[in-house]
C-alpha cells in the first residue's frame, strides 16, 4: 500500500461503482484479496438493490462498510460517515501498521496485562431497560495506541497462540461480567466464540468450569457465533455447540442474513437468539428489499420462539422500525458504545437513577 508517499494504508476509501477504469465491484475485489483494514463508504447513482448488493459482497469478503451514499452525496453526509467511524479508525491501526502485529508482540501484550474486555449494553425494545452486554476484546499498547480486534485475533489465529488470548479474554469477561452481578445489575453476557474454538471438543467443559468458578451460571451467558465459524468442520461443531446447549447456555446465530447458509445453519443448530445484521437495519428503513430481509428474518424467528436482537441500531428512525417488526432487544451507538466494566456500571446506575 502507497497512500501519499507513505507504506501505509489508508483508514477509509470512498469507492465509487462507476469509475471509469476499474468499477467499485473490481476494486471491492481486490480489496477484499489484499487484505485490506480500512473502511469503505460505497458511492453510486445506482439504485438501492444493486448498492445494497454490492455492500453484502464487500462485508462477504470481510470488509468493513461504514455505509452507502447515493450520488450527489452532500458534505454533511459524508462528515457524518467519518465522524461515526473515528473511534473504529482510531483503534484500527497501530501506529506500526499491521508488521508490529507478530506473535512475539501479541504474547508481550498478554504478559504486561494489556489485553482488555469493553461492553457494549444491550436494551429492551420497548422499553429500552438494559438486559445484556456483549463483551468486545480491547488491546491497548503501552505506548496508548489501540488495535484492531480485526487485526489481533486474525494474527493470533494465524500464528497458532489463539488459545493463550481466548484464555485470558474469556477471563476477563467472566470476572467483569460477574462485578456487573455483584454491583446489583444481572445482566447475560454475550462472548464471541473463535471459528477455531469450534474444533475443540472439551470447549463446552472448559466454558462450564470457568463460568462457575466466577459464581456465574451457564444461562447468564449467550454464545454468538457466525455462521462461518461452523462451516469449517461441520460435525465437531454440531457436536459442542450441542453440548453447550445441554448445559444451559444460550446461543446466537450473529450477523445474520448476510451469508448464502444462514437459513440451513439456522435449522440444524440449536440456535435460542437471531441478531439481525447491521446492515439489513441501516438499510431497512429505506430499501424495500432489506426491509423485507428484516421482516421475513422477524416471522420466521417468532415461528422458532428465537430472541431476536437489531444490532447497529443508530437512529430513531432505525430503532422505531425494528420496534414496528417486534425485534425483542436492540444493540447500538444509539443506545450506547462499547465502554470498560467501570464506566458501564456508573452507566447502569444512572439509567437506573
Amino acid at each position: 500500500w502507497q497512500m501519499n508517499g507513505r507504506p501505509a494504508p489508508p483508514d477509509v476509501v470512498v469507492c465509487d461503482l462507476n469509475m471509469p477504469e476499474m468499477d467499485g465491484v473490481e476494486m471491492i475485489r481486490r480489496f477484499g484479496q489484499s487484505g485490506f483494514r480500512g473502511a469503505l463508504i460505497l458511492m453510486s447513482g445506482a439504485d438501492e438493490q444493486l448498492l445494497a448488493t454490492v455492500s453484502n459482497l464487500a462485508q462477504l469478503q470481510g470488509l468493513s462498510v461504514l455505509g452507502e451514499v447515493h450520488k450527489p452525496a452532500t458534505p454533511q453526509q459524508m462528515i457524518a460517515l467519518l465522524h461515526a467511524s473515528l473511534p473504529d479508525q482510531a483503534a484500527r491501526q497501530p501506529a506500526g501498521g499491521p508488521s508490529v502485529l507478530t506473535p512475539q508482540s501479541i504474547l508481550a501484550g498478554i504478559r504486561n496485562g494489556e489485553f482488555g474486555i469493553w461492553f457494549q449494553p444491550k436494551v429492551r425494545a420497548d422499553t429500552l431497560e438494559p438486559v445484556g452486554v456483549e463483551a468486545l476484546a480491547r488491546w491497548q499498547q503501552a505506548d496508548g495506541s489501540q488495535v484492531s480486534p480485526g487485526l489481533f485475533i486474525v494474527a493470533a489465529e494465524r500464528a497458532g497462540i489463539i488459545g493463550q488470548l481466548s484464555a485470558v479474554l474469556l477471563d476477563t469477561a467472566l470476572r467483569d461480567g460477574a462485578r456487573l452481578h455483584r454491583a446489583g445489575h444481572p445482566l447475560s453476557i454475550a462472548l464471541n466464540l473463535s471459528a477455531l474454538w469450534l474444533d475443540d471438543l472439551n470447549l463446552p467443559d472448559l466454558l462450564l468450569q470457568s463460568v462457575q468458578a466466577q459464581g456465574l451460571r451457564p444461562s447468564d451467558i449467550n454464545l454468538e457465533v457466525t455462521e462461518t465459524g461452523v462451516t469449517k468442520d461441520i460435525p465437531t461443531a454440531l457436536d459442542v455447540l450441542s453440548r453447550l446447549r445441554l448445559k444451559g447456555f444460550g446461543l446466537s446465530i450473529d450477523d445474520f442474513g448476510i451469508g448464502y447458509s444462514s437459513f440451513e445453519q439456522l435449522g440444524r443448530i440449536p440456535f435460542t437468539e437471531l441478531k439481525l445484521d447491521r446492515s439489513f437495519v441501516a438499510r431497512g428503513t429505506r430499501d424495500a428489499a432489506a426491509r423485507a430481509i428484516l421482516e421475513s428474518s422477524m416471522a420466521m424467528s417468532t415461528k422458532m420462539a428465537l430472541r431476536t436482537v437489531a444490532e447497529g441500531v443508530e437512529t430513531e428512525e432505525e430503532l422505531a422500525m425494528v420496534r414496528a417488526l417486534g425485534c425483542d432487544e436492540v444493540q447500538g451507538f444509539l443506545i450506547a458504545r462499547p465502554m470498560p466494566a467501570e464506566q458501564l456500571i456508573a452507566w447502569l446506575q444512572q439509567r437506573a437513577g
